[in-house]
């Protein structure tokens, strides 16, 4: 390799690697070509064979180099263009989504389960699954995900989501495209809000009661407290039925839901009887009810408890 070679593959070497060439650094591979010109000519006077030979083999040199830099910057540049052009948006993963999310401003409750299937609710019952049904399966696509409907429903009915989910665990979701075999209503203009409420998230701890707080009612019937509660704070779930059953579970700290039944004894106290430990009971001595919120004061020398001594649980549905 001679020097003019070696200087124009230095050149390239250092473009490749990410250096700077200046506008003199380009101006020297001009000056040190030109030298090799000249010398060319130095060589023509002396032998025309020589001549002709060092100015073709001299001449395809200079070619090929000025070429190669030239190519060698257009495709870097397009490289460089490639990398920086702003990515799209990045599939919601299932793990992200796995939980249970609350529809804002509503009595709903979506349930994600970890292979993508979604129940959803506006019932005490998403716990224990007891009479829920899958509604749909999802799987992560880029910007959000791809929700198919259960095939006993709707078959062959798919819709892709828009959606974003944030640190604090909220998330954002809009159907943009449905295809033919679904029926029903779509409008791609509305946007679904949702809090994960378990496992427990920032935005989840950090729920309020939606409505003003009646007076609070001393439960003296089970049923009245039928709904899906959420300890304050945290990512535990209470459900009782109309059946007073109770299931109780935070998706992140437990597998399988703690199941038992509710009864109000005569002296007014509220027992949570565990089916798999019945000989120790939760049992409250103090138990208050609003519209959305729940109080209870544990009761003195109490074998066991959902949670704490004193505890608020708000009502989701």
């Amino acid at each position: 390799m001679n020097a003019i070679e070696r200087r124009v593959s230095e050149g390239l070497r250092a473009y490749g690697e990410g250096l700077s060439m200046t506008t003199q650094d380009v101006d020297r591979l001009e000056d040190r070509l030109e030298d090799r010109l000249e010398e060319q000519l130095v060589l023509r006077e002396q032998d025309p064979g020589t001549r002709r030979r060092a100015n073709l083999w001299q001449g395809a040199v200079a070619a090929c180099a000025v070429t190669g830099l030239v190519l060698g910057v257009l495709a870097l540049r397009d490289d460089t263009d490639a990398e920086t052009q702003p990515a799209g948006p990045p599939p919601v993963t299932l793990a992200q989504l796995e939980g249970i999310w609350r529809v804002d401003d509503s009595d709903w409750l979506w349930r994600f389960g970890a292979d993508g299937t979604v129940t959803q609710s506006h019932t005490p019952n998403l716990l224990t699954g007891a009479e829920t049904n899958i509604a749909s399966t999802v799987r992560p696509t880029p910007g959000g995900f791809i929700s198919e409907k259960d095939p006993s429903e709707s078959e062959g009915c798919s819709e892709v989501w828009a959606a974003t989910i944030s640190t604090e665990g909220r998330m954002r979701a809009r159907g943009t495209v449905q295809s033919a075999a679904c029926t029903g209503s779509f409008d791609p203009s509305e946007v679904w809000e949702f809090t994960r409420v378990s496992p427990v998230s920032l935005a989840g701890a950090a729920t309020m009661p939606d409505r003003a707080s009646q007076d609070p009612r001393a439960v003296t019937d089970p049923t009245s407290l039928s709904g899906t509660w959420l300890l304050r704070g945290t990512g535990t779930l209470l459900t009782v039925d109309a059946s007073a059953r109770y299931a109780l579970q935070d998706l992140g700290a437990m597998t399988d839901p703690e199941t038992g039944t509710v009864s109000v004894r005569p002296d007014g106290t509220v027992a949570f009887a565990p089916t798999n430990a019945p000989k120790c009971t939760a049992v409250y001595g103090s138990v208050t009810y609003t519209d959305t919120a729940l109080n209870t004061e544990l009761a003195s020398g109490s074998c066991n408890r959902l949670a704490t001594r004193s505890d608020t649980w708000i009502r989701l549905n």
